[in-house]
C-alpha cells in the first residue's frame, strides 16, 4: 500500500500512480491531498489510484480508516473525497 500527496517535488502524485501501476499493479495506491476535487479524482481513478482523501475534510482518521478498509479487503466502495 501507497499513501501519496499530490503534489510533491519530483513529480506529482498522478505521474506517481501511473509509474506505480506499471511496476506494482497489484499495489493499491492511497492519495492524501490538499487538492482533493472530483476531477482530480477521476483522474487519479484512471492512474491507478484506490481513493482520495483530502487533507482539509477527512483529516487523519479518515486516511486510517482507509487503510484498514484496504487491508481488510472491504474496499470495494472506497472512493472518497472531499
Amino acid at each position: 500500500m501507497v499513501l501519496l500527496d499530490y503534489a510533491m517535488p519530483a513529480m506529482n502524485g498522478l505521474e506517481a500512480a501511473r509509474a506505480l501501476s506499471v511496476i506494482a499493479p497489484e499495489c493499491t495506491i492511497l492519495m492524501y491531498t490538499m487538492f482533493a476535487t472530483p476531477e482530480l479524482s477521476e483522474l487519479a481513478a484512471a492512474a491507478g489510484v484506490r481513493a482520495v482523501l483530502s487533507k482539509d475534510v477527512n483529516g487523519i482518521g479518515a486516511v486510517m480508516d482507509a487503510i484498514e478498509a484496504v487491508a481488510s479487503g472491504n474496499a470495494q466502495s472506497l472512493r472518497a473525497t472531499g
